[in-house]
């Protein structure tokens, strides 16, 4: 278990290695997001199970092999639309993906599930 600030963030993590588990809570002005890592040292593929906040998506599953998209799923949002975005980023190389998805709004939010994918992504290849 570790606890450090880091970009005006208070980070803690905690690594299991029998499961290859790794949490990571950061937390800022009481807003909390928990990423769930899960890695296999045999591979180079890296699993994370990112909570998006300002959507209505509830979870976003991604599994990365290196810097290439291996599979991407939502939980909850508008089913159909997010079954195309996935499709579309699968293969793609994840900087590739952030470029294109960073910045896109869902109606009057300021975020969408496209945008808060994107930031899974750079949380995974940084």
């Amino acid at each position: 278990f570790a606890s450090k600030y880091w970009k005006n963030h208070y980070i803690s993590a905690i690594i299991c290695p029998y499961i290859k588990l790794l949490l990571i809570i950061m937390h800022q002005n009481r807003i909390f997001t928990l990423f769930i890592i899960m890695y296999n040292l045999e591979e180079r593929g890296i699993y994370m199970i990112y909570k998006p906040t300002g959507v209505c998506s509830q979870a976003i599953k991604i599994e990365l092999d290196g810097d290439i998209i291996r599979s991407v799923s939502f939980t909850g949002g508008c089913n159909g639309n997010l079954q195309g975005i996935s499709a579309l980023v699968q293969g793609m190389k994840a900087t590739d993906a952030i470029e294109k998805l960073r910045g896109i709004k869902c109606g009057f939010k300021s975020t969408s599930c496209p945008d808060q994918l994107a930031k899974a992504l750079e949380s995974m290849i940084n």
